[in-house]
C-alpha cells in the first residue's frame, strides 16, 4: 500500500511533489497556532522586505532548505508548511489557494513577521502566493512566480487528454486517503493526513482554486518577475513538447497582468527551478523592487521595423505583421532578461515560418553555425537513420578513427544524454517539417562532435556485435579556418578532390565559402578529363553567392539564366558567364537532408537546366536570400530579402530538392563498407554516357 501511495504522488510531476526531510533551525524554527491549527514556518537571514516562500503540491519546506540558507545571505527568508504538511497539523477542507492565502496572512501575523513581504511561488504555491497578492495587496512589495500552474490548463480549457490525467490520478489519490483512514497504524494515520491535504489541494487545483486565480485581472503595479523552465516533462508523453510550449506562454500573459511584470525562461531547468538554477531565483529577489525599465523594446522595434520594410514578401505570407507586433509588444516589455529577450523576439520572426531569420545575441555569432565555426573535432559525421545515430564517416587518423570507430555503428548516447534526451532540446525552428526537425536534431547531435578544442566528449556506442561501448575522446585542431569579418565567427573549409575508379572525378567540400572556388578551378584542371564529375554536397552548409555562381559558371557553356530573386519591389535575374573550357563532361551532385542554403541552389539550378542528375535524399528546403543588419547592442539580425527562384521557377524555399534519383542510406551498406549513395552517382555518370546525354 505505501508503495502504491508513493508511485501515485510521483505521477504528479507537473506539480513537483518529494518526501518531508529533517528539521532544521536558526532565527525562527517553531510552530505557531491561528486557532483552528497550528503550521511550522522557519525564518533566517537579516533584512527587508522579507522573503517569504510557498511550495508546490507535496512539498514540504524541506525541499527548499537549501535554497533558503542561500537566500538568507540577501535577506530575511521565511518557509513555511501548509496545513497537513511536515509538522503542520491538518486544516479545515477543503485546501483552496484562498484558503492558503488567509492562512499564511494569520501566520505571519502571529509570528510577527513584518509586512512587507516578497512572496514567492513555486507551481501551485504561485497560486497561492497569486490569490495573496490580490487579497492583501498592501502586504506585498514583490511578488516571484516559478512555474505557475498554467491557468487555461487548469480551468480545463486545454489539453483535455492530460487534465483527464490529473482528475484521474487526484481520484486514485482520494480513494488511497480513504483507505489508509481504516488503519489503526499511528504512521499510516499520519500520512493519512499529509495525503489527505495533497488531495484536496490537488483536487482544488483544476476546480475552485483555479477559479480563484482565473478572477484575478490585474496585480496593479505590485513587481511581478515569472520565471518559467523550458525543459518538457516526460510524464506527459507525446504531448511534452506542445505542453511545455504551451505553459511558456501562459506564464508570458501571467507576466503582464502587472504594469510592471517582467519573465525569465529558463530552457534547461526542469519544474524546480530553484534546484536547477538557483543563482536566476536569487538574482530576481535581488531586482523584485528595482524600476523595471523597457531596454528591450528600441531593439525590438528596431527588428520588427526591419523586416516590415525589407522582407521580401510584402503579404508575409498572409500574417498580420502588425498584429504580431501588438501581440509580443508587452512580452517584450516584460522580458526579464537578455536570454528571455532574445527567445520572445526569435519566437515572433519564426511566425513568418522561413528559413535564414533570427536575432543573434552579441556574444554568440557562433549559432550561426555552430559545427561550421567550431575550433575542435572527433573526425566522424553521423545521420539519424530509421531514428538511430549512425556513424556514416571516419576520417583516417583522428581520434574517432583511433578509437576503432567505423561507419554503420551507432551512437547511444553523446556527453551522457541518449538520442532521445538531445531531441527534447532541440530548439525547433523554421520551416517546420519533418525534413527540418530531422536536420535540426542531426545537427544538435553534431554539436557534441565538434566544439572547443581538447575538450572530451563522452560516447555509448553499439559494436558489431550489438555490445555497448564506452568510450572518451579529445577533440583535436581543425584546419582551414577562415576569417569573413566582425560579423561571423571563423569558419572551417574543408576540401577533396580524387580519382575514383574508373576515371571519375570526385569533389567533396563542406561549405561555399572563400578560397573554395580558386580549389575547385584547380580541382578541375587535373580532373577536366575524367568519364564524369560527382560533386558530393551531403553535409553542406551553405555560404555565400559569389562563390556558388562561381563554381556554377565553370560547369556550363553558354550563358543562360540561372537563378532569379524576388525582393520586395522587384525580381532579380542572375545570368551566367561561363568561364574558358568550363567542365562539359557527365555531371552528378549528390545531396541529402543536411544539404542546405547555397548548396541547394547549386544543385537545385543545376537540376532545373538539365545540367546534372540529382542524387541521394530531398534536401530540407532551408533557401532565402538573407540579408544582415547589426545592431545598436551587438546583436545581429537575420532576415530574408529575397526569395530564390530556379530557372524553371522552382521555390525551393520549404521544398527542397527533389532527387532523380532518391537512394538513403542504410547501416547494412555502412557496415560492409559501401555508399550507396556514391555507388549510386556512379550508375548515374555510367548511365548518362550509355544514353549519350
Amino acid at each position: 500500500m505505501v508503495r502504491r501511495i508513493w508511485n501515485i504522488i510521483a505521477i504528479l510531476a507537473l506539480l513537483g511533489l518529494s518526501a518531508c526531510g529533517a528539521d532544521t533551525g536558526d532565527d525562527m524554527d517553531k510552530k505557531v497556532s491561528i486557532g483552528t491549527h497550528s503550521l511550522h514556518i522557519r525564518c533566517m537571514g537579516k533584512g527587508s522586505p522579507t522573503v517569504v516562500i510557498d511550495t508546490g503540491v507535496g512539498d514540504t519546506m524541506e525541499r527548499w532548505q537549501d535554497f533558503q540558507f542561500q537566500a538568507a545571505e540577501i535577506t530575511r527568508v521565511c518557509t513555511y508548511d501548509r496545513a497537513g504538511y511536515g509538522s503542520s497539523e491538518p486544516g479545515p477542507l477543503p485546501r483552496t489557494s484562498q484558503r492558503a492565502a488567509e492562512e499564511l496572512k494569520q501566520l505571519l501575523k502571529k509570528a510577527h513577521v513584518e509586512d512587507p513581504y516578497v512572496l514567492v511561488g513555486h507551481s501551485l504555491g504561485g497560486l497561492n502566493m497569486q490569490v495573496f497578492a490580490d487579497r492583501y495587496p498592501d502586504l506585498v512589495a514583490g511578488l516571484i512566480l516559478l512555474d505557475p500552474a498554467p491557468l487555461l490548463f487548469i480551468t480545463g480549457q486545454a489539453f483535455p487528454d492530460l487534465y483527464q490525467m490529473l482528475e484521474q490520478q487526484t481520484a486514485d489519490l482520494q480513494r488511497t486517503v480513504e483507505a489508509m483512514r481504516q488503519s489503526t497504524d499511528a504512521e499510516a494515520q499520519a500520512k493519512a493526513n499529509y495525503l489527505e491535504a495533497v488531495a484536496s489541494e490537488n483536487a482544488e487545483l483544476i476546480s475552485e482554486s483555479a477559479s480563484q486565480v482565473a478572477a484575478i485581472e490585474s496585480f496593479g503595479d505590485i513587481p511581478l518577475i515569472v520565471i518559467g523552465s523550458g525543459k518538457p516533462n516526460p510524464a506527459f508523453g507525446a504531448e511534452a513538447r506542445a505542453f511545455q510550449q504551451f505553459w511558456i506562454e501562459q506564464d508570458l500573459k501571467l507576466a503582464i497582468k502587472s504594469t510592471n511584470g517582467k519573465f525569465g525562461l529558463l530552457p534547461e531547468s526542469s519544474h524546480y527551478l530553484h534546484e536547477d538554477a538557483p543563482e536566476v531565483v536569487l538574482d530576481a529577489i535581488r531586482k523584485i523592487e528595482e524600476p523595471q525599465g523597457n531596454e528591450y523594446l528600441s531593439i525590438f522595434e528596431t527588428v520588427w521595423q526591419t523586416v516590415n520594410d525589407s522582407y521580401f514578401d510584402p503579404t508575409f505570407g498572409g500574417l498580420d505583421w502588425k498584429e504580431v507586433h501588438d501581440r509580443y509588444q508587452p512580452y517584450i516589455a516584460a522580458a526579464n532578461d537578455d536570454k528571455t529577450f532574445y527567445a520572445l523576439t526569435n519566437q515572433m520572426l519564426f511566425e513568418l515560418n522561413v528559413s535564414h531569420i533570427g536575432l543573434v545575441p552579441p556574444d554568440e555569432k557562433e549559432w550561426v553555425e555552430p559545427v561550421l565555426s567550431a575550433d575542435g573535432s572527433l573526425g566522424i559525421d553521423i545521420r539519424l537513420l530509421d531514428g538511430e545515430a549512425v556513424i556514416t564517416s571516419v576520417q583516417p587518423g583522428s581520434p574517432g578513427d583511433q578509437a576503432g570507430l567505423r561507419p554503420g555503428l551507432i551512437i547511444q548516447s553523446l556527453n551522457g544524454k541518449t538520442v532521445e534526451q538531445w531531441a527534447s532540446e532541440v530548439w525547433h525552428i523554421p520551416p517546420y517539417h519533418e525534413r527540418n526537425d530531422r536536420k535540426r536534431l542531426t545537427s544538435k547531435l553534431q554539436e557534441q562532435i565538434y566544439g572547443p578544442l581538447n575538450a572530451t566528449v563522452s560516447l555509448v556506442y553499439l559494436d558489431v556485435n550489438g555490445a555497448a561501448q564506452d568510450v572518451a575522446l579529445q577533440r583535436v585542431q581543425r584546419s582551414g579556418r577562415i576569417d569573413l569579418g566582425k560579423v561571423f565567427p571563423p569558419f572551417y573549409v574543408e576540401f577533396e578532390s580524387r580519382r575514383l575508379e574508373e576515371e571519375i572525378g570526385y569533389i567533396h567540400f563542406n561549405a561555399f565559402l572563400p578560397t573554395i572556388d580558386q580549389r575547385f578551378a584547380e580541382a578541375l584542371e587535373t580532373l577536366g578529363d575524367t568519364q564524369g564529375l560527382i560533386i558530393d554536397l551531403r553535409g553542406n552548409h551553405g555560404g555565400i553567392f559569389p562563390v556558388r555562381k562561381a563554381l556554377v559558371e565553370q560547369l556550363v557553356q553558354k550563358r543562360e539564366l540561372i537563378w532569379s530573386y524576388k525582393q520586395r519591389e522587384s525580381i532579380e535575374e542572375i545570368y551566367l558567364e561561363p568561364v574558358q573550357d568550363a567542365y562539359s563532361g557527365p555531371l552528378v551532385v549528390l545531396i541529402d537532408v543536411m544539404s542546405a542554403s547555397s548548396a541547394e541552389e547549386f544543385s537545385g539550378a543545376l537540376q532545373a537546366i538539365g545540367r546534372a542528375v540529382i542524387v541521394g535524399e530531398r534536401s530540407a528546403g532551408i533557401c532565402v536570400v538573407a540579408d544582415l543588419k547589426e545592431l545598436s547592442n551587438g546583436a545581429v539580425l537575420m532576415y530574408p530579402a529575397a526569395q530564390t527562384r530556379t530557372a524553371n521557377g522552382i521555390v525551393l524555399e520549404g521544398q527542397g530538392v527533389i532527387p532523380d534519383v532518391e537512394v538513403i542510406l542504410d547501416r547494412e551498406s555502412l557496415l560492409q563498407g559501401k555508399d550507396p549513395q556514391l555507388e549510386a552517382a556512379i550508375e548515374a555518370i555510367h548511365n548518362w554516357s550509355s544514353e549519350g546525354r
